[in-house]
């Protein structure tokens, strides 16, 4: 039988692999911007950021470099195409994803209980970013 402990401490590996899966998105998809500001939509939850993560974490969209969220609307960033031009952008929803495809960098979401990622490949083959081995199963 499981402890309230023991779930809580579950809760936080599960919010520490999102960090970590999400630091290494931005290692991958945002190469250029390695130690720059990044945007975490606070709207989609809690997220353990690694200590060491990639760049600065900054609380305005706006002036971000790498955007991570859930809803670009709810950003307020209008309009949000040529808004967003420019920066990376990784969507923490597969129907945000879907919706912003022609942007979006690629999708990290959680489903069914496991993590799932998406590397969209219009954009990896415009910013000519070449994604390791290990990760290419991810790439659509």
């Amino acid at each position: 039988m499981l402890t309230l402990g023991a779930l809580y401490s579950q809760a936080d590996d599960v919010e520490r692999l999102k960090g970590e899966i999400m630091k290494k998105l931005v290692e991958l998809l945002a190469p250029e911007h390695q130690n720059e500001k990044i945007y975490i939509d606070k709207s989609c939850g809690k997220v353990d950021f690694p200590v060491q993560m990639v760049g600065r974490i900054v609380n305005n969209p706006a002036e971000a470099d790498v955007i991570l969220a859930c809803d670009l609307n709810r950003l307020h960033l209008h309009p949000v195409p040529s808004s967003l031009s420019g920066k990376t952008v990784i969507t923490l929803s597969y129907k945000e994803y879907i919706r912003h495809k022609n942007l979006a960098a690629g999708a990290f979401f959680w489903q069914k209980g496991r993590p799932n990622i998406i590397i969209n490949a219009r954009y990896i083959q415009r910013r000519h970013i070449r994604i390791p081995r290990s990760y290419r199963p991810f790439v659509e």
